[in-house]
C-alpha cells in the first residue's frame, strides 16, 4: 500500500528520471568519444593538472598518452557511474520531499550534481589506474606479473562503489534518511554494471570472461559493504557507550 502511494504521488518524477537514464544509456551505447568530450575533456584537464602527464585527443578514440601507453577512452568517461549516481540520488529520495516544488528541485539537482561528482571520482580512479600498477610492479609484484584487466576492474569497482556509497549516505544526511542502509546503492550499481550486460547477452558472448568479471565485482562490493557496516556498528556502540 505504501509503495503504491509513493508511485501515485511521484510517478512523474520516476518517469522523468527513467526516460532520461534510458535515453542517456542508449546514446552512450551508440556514441563515440567525439560525442562525450563534455565529460572527457574536464576529466582529462584535471588528470593533467594533478599528474603533469599530457594527453592529446585522437578522434573516435579518446585522449591518449603514447609514452605511458594510456588511453582515456569513452569507456573511461565515467558516464555509467554518472547514470548510477543519478539513479541512486533520484529514486530513493525524491518521494521524501514534502512538496512538488522540492521534488522538482531535487530531480533537477540530481543531474548536474552527478555530473560534477562523476568528474571528481573519475579523476581519482584514473590517477590510481596510472600510478598503482607501476607501484605494485615495482614494490609488490616483482616476481609475479600483475593482471592488468583484473587490476583495472578492482580499481574501478573499489573507487566507484565506495564513492557511490558515500554519495548516497551524504544525500541521506541531507534528507534525514537512516544512515545504515546499503540496498539502494548496491542495487543500482549491480543492476547497471552487471544486470544490463547480462540482459544483453554478455554471459553468452564472453566465453566465461563475464562470469569472472561479475564474480570480482561482487567480491569487491561485498567487501566494501561489510567494511561500512562493521564501521557503523562500531560507531553506534561507541556512541551508546559514551552516551552521546
Amino acid at each position: 500500500m505504501k509503495t503504491r502511494s509513493y508511485i501515485k504521488d511521484n510517478w512523474i518524477f520516476y518517469l522523468t528520471g527513467s526516460l532520461a537514464l534510458f535515453g542517456m544509456k542508449y546514446f552512450y551505447s551508440q556514441a563515440t568519444a567525439n560525442h562525450f568530450t563534455w565529460i572527457l575533456a574536464p576529466t582529462v584537464w584535471w588528470v593533467q593538472a594533478l599528474s603533469g602527464i599530457p594527453f592529446h585527443f585522437v578522434p573516435y578514440e579518446g585522449y591518449v598518452n603514447h609514452t605511458r601507453q594510456f588511453v582515456i577512452a569513452l569507456s573511461c568517461s565515467g558516464v555509467q557511474f554518472m547514470l548510477i549516481t543519478i539513479a541512486a540520488l533520484l529514486f530513493p529520495f525524491v518521494h521524501q520531499m514534502d512538496t512538488n516544488r522540492k521534488k522538482l528541485c531535487w530531480t533537477a539537482f540530481a543531474f548536474p550534481c552527478s555530473y560534477v561528482l562523476t568528474i571528481l571520482v573519475n579523476v581519482i580512479r584514473i590517477l590510481l589506474s596510472i600510478y598503482l600498477p607501476a607501484i605494485m610492479d615495482r614494490y609488490l609484484l616483482q616476481k609475479s606479473p600483475s593482471n592488468p584487466a583484473k587490476l583495472h576492474t578492482l580499481i574501478g569497482t573499489f573507487v566507484y562503489f565506495t564513492s557511490l556509497c558515500i554519495i548516497y549516505h551524504l544525500a541521506g544526511l541531507i534528507t534525514r534518511r537512516p544512515f545504515c542502509k546499503f540496498l539502494p546503492p548496491v542495487f543500482f550499481y549491480l543492476f547497471l554494471v552487471l544486470g544490463v550486460p547480462f540482459l544483453n547477452g554478455a554471459m553468452l558472448n564472453s566465453n566465461s570472461q563475464f562470469e569472472e568479471y561479475a564474480l570480482l565485482v561482487l567480491i569487491v562490493c561485498l567487501t566494501i559493504v561489510s567494511f561500512f557496516m562493521t564501521g557503523w556498528i562500531i560507531i553506534k556502540k561507541w556512541i551508546k557507550k559514551h552516551k552521546i
